[in-house]
């Protein structure tokens, strides 16, 4: 679970870094609300912990911005006042919950516990098996026909990943994003495939040593055998991936392609479209994009203006389109507008006006 504080108090943000590391979450930090804002833009988060008061952007403006955006996060807003008035005011704002500093610790644990068990599907201490492995979260603790398995943390934070998510696959840099917080620089790709390799050879001491397996150029999956014996309600919603089998590839016409790394706004556009007809399919980034084309065989591709997570760029992206994929209708867009090869229309917010969807049939219907 990754949380992001936002506190220009840096001796408090340290405490609670501190203090929530140690459950086993990752935690990044803002000092003022507009980094703040950015972060939010760039990163999905489970849990804000936003201070009222803070430079360049307060915390009561930056949380009716959230909800004006549309983003559903949790809020635990923090504040040194705590009369009722204070904290109307900041609930009113779209915040969640309240605290009143001088923050006590196991208060603030009990709070974050609580607020990330709202809206999951599957509680985070919910113990984890397939067939004789079983990981509780709870306890950090692996074992293996009842006999405990010794698991360096991230070796263990991996098997949850791929054990929460059975039917996932996860490029290196998708798990540096999930498993690595910003506050440390960022490891190395092959720091990855080191860590990877490190399970599978203590899964292999237990006779377990296909549990995780390598689709060349993509990134790691659970074995498929094992997936479909994972237990079910493990999966929960994550960024966009690569699913672990290619479906058949679709006969309808209205097929079409969502690129955006930003998995609450891809599932809001696909929504959309698909209430119209249209069968979307959503990827993260050009990297995944680029060989569901082929089997997809899309009708029109609706493509975010930037990938932040991946440092990839759109515009390479959709050269290449152009050059390979004469026949696809092509939308960018951003949070203004979206921008064919024919024409622009103003579209504000994209995921919930009617303009988004008359643009993209009429851009398809006029260009076939």
């Amino acid at each position: 679970m990754r949380i992001l504080i936002i506190e220009d108090n840096q001796d408090l943000a340290t405490q609670f870094v501190d203090a929530l590391s140690e459950q086993h979450y990752l935690i990044d930090t803002a000092q003022d609300g507009l980094i703040g804002w950015e972060m939010l833009q760039a990163v999905e988060y489970d849990l804000i912990i936003l201070d009222v008061m803070l430079p360049r952007l307060d915390g009561i403006t930056l949380c009716r911005k959230l909800r004006e955006d549309g983003q559903l996060v949790p809020v635990l807003m923090l504040t040194a006042r705590g009369t009722s008035h204070d904290q109307i005011i900041g609930l009113d704002s779209g915040a969640d919950d309240y605290l009143v500093k001088p923050v006590r610790l196991a208060e603030l644990n009990a709070r974050v516990r609580a607020l990330l068990r709202r809206g999951q599907q599957l509680p985070m201490s919910s113990v984890l098996e397939i067939g004789k492995l079983r990981l509780d979260p709870c306890a950090c603790e692996v074992s293996y026909d009842g006999k405990p398995l010794a698991l360096r943390p991230k070796e263990l934070a991996l098997l949850e990943l791929f054990l929460r998510h059975p039917q996932r696959l996860f490029s290196r840099g998708a798990i540096i994003n999930q498993l690595w917080s910003f506050e440390h620089e960022l490891p190395e790709e092959n720091t990855v495939k080191s860590h990877i390799k490190g399970l599978r050879q203590k899964l292999k001491t237990v006779g377990m040593e296909d549990l995780i397996e390598t689709v060349y150029g993509l990134g790691y999956r659970l074995n498929t055998t094992f997936a479909a014996i994972a237990t079910p309600s493990s999966e929960l919603p994550l960024e966009p991936a690569v699913p672990v089998t290619e479906p058949e590839a679709p006969s309808e016409v209205l097929s079409l392609l969502i690129v955006e790394e930003q998995r609450t706004i891809a599932e809001q556009i696909a929504q959309q479209v698909g209430a119209q007809g249209w069968k979307p399919y959503i990827t993260a980034n050009p990297t995944e994009a680029k060989p569901v084309l082929d089997w997809l065989a899309p009708k029109a591709a609706i493509i975010s203006t930037n990938f932040l997570n991946s440092g990839e760029e759109t515009l390479p992206f959709v050269f290449h389109l152009l050059e390979h994929h004469r026949e696809l209708a092509i939308f960018i867009y951003n949070n203004q507008t979206i921008l064919d090869r024919w024409h622009l229309v103003a579209c504000t917010p994209i995921v919930s006006e009617e303009e988004c969807l008359k643009a993209l049939t009429t851009g398809l219907m006029a260009h076939p």
